[in-house]
C-alpha cells in the first residue's frame, strides 16, 4: 500500500463546513484513525458556506484526511443551518418538484448517482479496501452496495446513525404518497444490507430492529455508539460543587405540535403545580436555543416560563463546554414522537460528567440514562414532577460527583470501528 497508510473511504454526505448531527461522527473518527496509521478519504459533496456550527477545526491541517467533493445534484443552499422564513417555504416547494419530477427517495439519491463512478475510480486508484458509507441519507448505502457488486473485493461497512424504512421520513401515506416509491425505498435496503459486509447501529434497538425485520444475522450487525471526544473540553476542570440549582439545554426546540417543545410545556406545568418553596426560588433553566421568551407568551403556563426559563442565542462550539460546567444538571428532550433519537448534545453533557434531565417516552437512550440512574422520565405529569423532585434532593444532599460515562470517549468507539476492516 502507498505510504504504508491504511487506508478507508467514507462516504458522507454532510461533513465540515456543514454543520450537523450526522456530520459529527465522521469528523471525529476520522481524526482518532489518522492518529493510528489510517488514511482517511472523505466522498462528500460541494458545500459553499459555512455552517456557524461545524468540526472544521478538528480535520483541517490533517494531511491523512483527504476530502473529495463533488457536485450534489441538489440546491445546497437547501441545507444551511440558518434559513429564512421564505427560504424554507421556497425549499419545501424545490423538494416536492424534486421528488416528483425524480421519484426520490431522499436527498441523497442525485448525488448517489454521481458519487459511484468517482468511489469506484478512487477505490481502484488508492487500493482502497475498506468503503464506509453513513447515513442519513439512506439512499447512499444503496449506491455503496452497487460499487460492490463492481468492486467485489472491497469490505463495504454500512453505517446506521437513523433507522431507514422504519423511520417517519419514510413512512409510507407520511412521507411517501406513492406506494412505488415506498416499494423502491424498501427493495433498496433490502439489496443494501444483503449486499454490504457489516452493518452498524448507533443504538441496539436499530441493530435488532434490522435483524428481525430482513432476518439477517446477528454477527453481520454491530452496535457501535456515538460518543463524546475529550479534547473539545480541553484542560477545563470538571465543576464539582454548585451553589445554583441550575439546569441547561442547548439545541433546537422544533417549531410544531409534537416536537420538543412538548417538553417545555410539561416542565412548565409540573413547577406549576408542584408549587414546592425551593423549586420556586430556586430552579432555572437556561436554554441556548433559536427561540426567544416573546414565542412563549401564548402558552398556558407563560408566566412559569418568564420566571424560571431563560433564553439565549446560540454560543460558538468551542464555548460549550465551559457553560455546560457551570450548570448542575443538563436538560435532554425528545419529541414524543421520536422516542429513539439521540442527540449529539448528550454526549457532550457526558464528556463533563454531568447528571442529565431527560424526558421521552422510552427509546434507547432512556433506558442508558436509567441504568447510570439518571433522571428520566417520560411526558406522564405526575412522573416528570417526581423526577423534579429526585433532583431537587440531590442538590439538596450536595450530590455534586460526576457520573462515569467512558464507554462513550471516541477513542474506545474508534477500537470498535477499527475492528470492522479488513486489510490483506
Amino acid at each position: 500500500m502507498h505510504n504504508n497508510k491504511k487506508k478507508i473511504l467514507v462516504i458522507v454526505f454532510r461533513f465540515p463546513p456543514m454543520g450537523g448531527v450526522c456530520s459529527k461522527r465522521w469528523v471525529k473518527l476520522a481524526k482518532y484513525l489518522t492518529r493510528k496509521n489510517y488514511q482517511v478519504h472523505i466522498l462528500t459533496i460541494k458545500y459553499p458556506y459555512k455552517d456557524k456550527i461545524n468540526w472544521s477545526s478538528d480535520i483541517e491541517g490533517n494531511g491523512n484526511i483527504i476530502i473529495h467533493r463533488i457536485k450534489a445534484r441538489y440546491p445546497v443552499w437547501y441545507f444551511k443551518s440558518k434559513k429564512y422564513f421564505l427560504s424554507k417555504i421556497i425549499g419545501a416547494v424545490i423538494k416536492r418538484i424534486y421528488n416528483f419530477s425524480f421519484r426520490l427517495i431522499d436527498k441523497g439519491e442525485r448525488f448517489g448517482k454521481s458519487m459511484l463512478p468517482y468511489a469506484k475510480k478512487l477505490v481502484i486508484r488508492e487500493e482502497i479496501q475498506n468503503v464506509v458509507v453513513t447515513a442519513p441519507f439512506h439512499s447512499l448505502n444503496y449506491f455503496a452496495a452497487i460499487l460492490k457488486t463492481e468492486c467485489p473485493n472491497i469490505n463495504l461497512i454500512l453505517d446506521y446513525q437513523d433507522p431507514w424504512n422504519n423511520h417517519r421520513k419514510y413512512e409510507f401515506l407520511k412521507a411517501f404518497r406513492s406506494f412505488k416509491l415506498k416499494r423502491k425505498s424498501v427493495e433498496m435496503e433490502y439489496f443494501s444490507l444483503n449486499i454490504a459486509d457489516k452493518i452498524v447501529g448507533v443504538t441496539e434497538i436499530i441493530r435488532l430492529d434490522l435483524i428481525d425485520t430482513y432476518h439477517l444475522p446477528e454477527n453481520k450487525i454491530s452496535y457501535i455508539p456515538l460518543g463524546f471526544d475529550k479534547e473539545d473540553s480541553g484542560e477545563l476542570k470538571i465543576k464539582g460543587d454548585f451553589e445554583k440549582f441550575n439546569m441547561i439545554y442547548l439545541g433546537e426546540l422544533g417549531i410544531t405540535k409534537g416536537s420538543r417543545l412538548e417538553g417545555i410545556k410539561v416542565l412548565s406545568q409540573a413547577i406549576y403545580e408542584l408549587n414546592d418553596d425551593f423549586i420556586n426560588n430556586n430552579f432555572i433553566i437556561n436554554f441556548y436555543t433559536s427561540k426567544k421568551n416573546d414565542y412563549f407568551n401564548d402558552f398556558q403556563y407563560v408566566n412559569i416560563i418568564r420566571k424560571h426559563f431563560n433564553f439565549y442565542d446560540f454560543v460558538p462550539y468551542e464555548k460549550t463546554s465551559e457553560l455546560i460546567n457551570e450548570h448542575f444538571c443538563c436538560l435532554s428532550i425528545n419529541a414524543p414522537i421520536d422516542k429513539y433519537a439521540i442527540g449529539t448534545k448528550v454526549f457532550e453533557y457526558m464528556a463533563l460528567g454531568k447528571k442529565i434531565f431527560h424526558i421521552a417516552n422510552g427509546g434507547c437512550l432512556y433506558d442508558l440514562l436509567e441504568k447510570k440512574n439518571q433522571y428520566v422520565t417520560d411526558y406522564n405529569l405526575e412522573n416528570v414532577k417526581n423526577t423534579l423532585l429526585r433532583l431537587k434532593e440531590a442538590f439538596i444532599k450536595k450530590d455534586f460527583y460526576p457520573t462515569d460515562y467512558s464507554e462513550f470517549e471516541m477513542e474506545k468507539i474508534t477500537k470498535q470501528v477499527e475492528e470492522l476492516f479488513v486489510f490483506k
